[in-house]
């Protein structure tokens, strides 16, 4: 019954009723369907090497990390971890600075 009222949807260009393909919408600007296989695989492996960039730059992206309470030591130690880890690392760190100094006579 479904297929009888597909001819007559409306897809304006996307005639694809897979997810999939319907996902790859970027991909269809950098792929034609006239291009030859070398060039087509050229294409995808192209795009796949800006979508890995692009997540790199994501995952590696530089923060900068400055609050007013931490020194310099604690302001390091912000830029390399995420901030709930940097919240738990500061309570045991002011423990270590300021209470657990020893006395020598």
């Amino acid at each position: 019954m479904m297929c009888l009222q597909a001819a007559n949807t409306v897809t304006l260009g996307n005639n694809t009723n897979n997810r999939l393909e319907a996902s790859w919408k970027q991909l269809k600007e950098w792929v034609d369907s006239f291009m030859a296989v070398d060039g087509c695989i050229a294409s995808i492996m192209y795009y796949q090497s800006l979508q890995e960039r692009r997540f790199l730059d994501e995952v590696y992206k530089n923060v900068n990390v400055q609050t007013v309470g931490y020194d310099d030591e604690m302001n390091l130690v912000a830029n390399l971890v995420s901030e709930h880890v940097c919240e738990l690392i500061y309570g045991q760190y002011l423990y270590g600075r300021d209470h657990g100094a020893y006395d020598f006579y």
